[in-house]
């Protein structure tokens, strides 16, 4: 933990970049938040620490396929919460004046992914690829068209130091 507090202070907190492997990457990250050390004490000696790091990508060293509106991202897993703003968006005008600014319905899906490492990666080329652009998703027996939201937040789960599998939540606009 010293030598974690020591790199910390090296590199002025969330001041400067860093260098960091994942997942056999190497990118340029910022720490996003100061660190935050828990310690465990026994019989008034420090038995374990923990602390919970946040990092944040600067330069991406990996370059990602196309995008294409054919690229099917993988399915969710067990459940959907679809909701719909049927209400149209109004534009006003002035004190009285209002037009309608559109007058098709707002559908966002929010489900939870999870699955193998592959698939992991397939999310991840997907997610770095579509800034914007769809690309589809089985939804009840239909591929429909969907947008990425603007941030993904993956689980890895590991053996050892090998990620074996992953977990997502996202909501996903549909269009």
């Amino acid at each position: 933990m010293d030598k974690l507090i020591a790199f910390y202070n090296n590199q002025h907190g969330q001041l400067n970049p860093f260098f960091f492997e994942y997942d056999g990457i190497k990118d340029l990250c910022y720490f996003t938040s100061a660190l935050s050390v828990k310690q465990k004490v026994a019989a008034g000696e420090i038995q374990m620490y923990t602390c919970d790091i946040g990092l944040e990508v600067d330069a991406q060293s990996v370059s990602y396929p196309d995008a294409s509106t054919d690229d099917v991202l993988p399915s969710p897993y067990n459940e959907f919460t679809r909701s719909i703003d049927w209400n149209v968006q109004v534009l006003e005008m002035g004190a009285t004046q209002r037009r309608a600014k559109s007058n098709k319905p707002h559908e966002k899906l929010n489900a939870t992914w999870s699955g193998l490492k592959e698939e992991r990666d397939t999310m991840i080329q997907l997610f770095n690829s579509h800034c914007r652009v769809p690309l589809k998703v089985m939804y009840d027996h239909k591929l429909i068209s969907v947008i990425l939201p603007d941030s993904m937040e993956i689980t890895d789960y590991r053996e050892g130091k090998n990620i074996v599998g992953y977990s997502c939540q996202m909501e996903v606009t549909i269009v």
